[in-house]
């Protein structure tokens, strides 16, 4: 199952480095750059709660390749098209948290 790559915000630790913190422990990177997407808030109901979630989306870059460990079994890299493409013959392969932050900020993979 496709999903975003994330994680929380430890008390008192800045935006930035949580982003840093969980690119690190998610892809094994610590060289990148990155762009503030936006937030959004995610509203679900999990075990019969209504839960919010507030979401920031970041962009990251880096020529670096991802270092799997116990947080990341799996990685592949898609072109726009491509992607598109999957979403469309494979939504089964993506999880909540990915439509909702691509139906947020990229509606053209939808298109």
């Amino acid at each position: 199952m496709g999903s975003p790559m994330g994680g929380h915000v430890n008390a008192g630790e800045s935006m930035e480095d949580a982003l840093r913190r969980e690119v690190l422990e998610e892809l094994g990177i610590a060289d990148f750059t990155h762009r503030f997407v936006g937030k959004v808030l995610y509203r679900r109901t999990v075990l019969g709660r209504d839960e919010n979630h507030y979401f920031l989306f970041y962009e990251i870059y880096s020529d670096a390749e991802p270092v799997l460990n116990e947080e990341s079994v799996e990685y592949k890299k898609f072109t726009k098209e491509d992607l598109k493409k999957r979403i469309r013959e494979y939504p089964h392969e993506f999880g909540d948290a990915f439509f909702f932050g691509a139906r947020a900020f990229y509606p053209e993979l939808f298109q």
